[in-house]
């Protein structure tokens, strides 16, 4: 599923190449655990191939809940990719912006 790397208390989640919304509902389970230890989390999308909406939404909202403090939840996500065409085909780049010029 999602492989995940530590470095004391940052967690790192390295999305597989498949991230719908087969797999985004464990992933939920997971950071919202991950979140409630007080863990830092980092979302890595590096590697996805296909997704849909169910990922964008929640990154959306995990980045809400988290009031946007990147000490707690930070994304990796290039500005390319099938996860950008998503979030692009959707209108909700202004939800993404600081990912991309930041």
């Amino acid at each position: 599923m999602m492989e995940e790397a530590g470095h004391g208390a940052e967690r790192v989640l390295r999305l597989p190449g498949r991230a719908t919304i087969r797999e985004v509902s464990g992933l939920r389970d997971q950071l919202l655990e991950l979140l409630n230890q007080g863990d830092q989390v980092v979302l890595d999308c590096s590697d996805v191939e296909q997704s849909d909406l169910s990922l964008v939404q929640l990154i959306i909202a995990v980045r809400r809940t988290t009031g946007g403090d990147e000490g707690l939840f930070r994304v990796i996500l290039p500005p390319s990719g099938p996860v950008a065409e998503q979030i692009r085909y959707c209108g909700l780049e202004h939800e993404f912006t600081e990912l991309w010029n930041g």
